[in-house]
């Protein structure tokens, strides 16, 4: 499960261009690619944090993929299933996203 969360800090970094610590600058690097897609998906449903949390969590699925043989053949035969994930700090719930899980039949 690749899970994001609410008022994720490293995306306010992004978003502000803020880097507090070598750590979240770090972080940054590897989530500033999803950042510039949410920017490209402005909708009145997510302010541009709230859908930066999303498309990074896609982001890292397809990273997840990309860098690892184990995972992606896993998946491809059928042994593994990666799902994405969002949880809402107040609520205390996770939203398991619909659109977010890999699995090859």
């Amino acid at each position: 499960m690749i899970l994001g969360h609410q008022r994720c800090g490293a995306i306010i970094s992004v978003h502000q261009n803020i880097m507090p610590s070598e750590y979240i600058t770090y972080i940054a690097e590897h989530i500033k690619p999803a950042y510039e897609l949410a920017t490209q998906k402005i909708t009145p449903e997510y302010d541009i944090i709230d859908l930066a949390i999303r498309e990074n969590i896609y982001w890292q699925m397809k990273q997840a993929l990309e860098i690892s043989p184990v995972l992606n053949n896993s998946t491809e035969n059928g042994r593994l299933a990666i799902v994405g994930a969002y949880y809402n700090l107040e609520s205390e719930q996770i939203e398991i996203l619909q659109d977010a899980y890999y699995q090859y039949d």
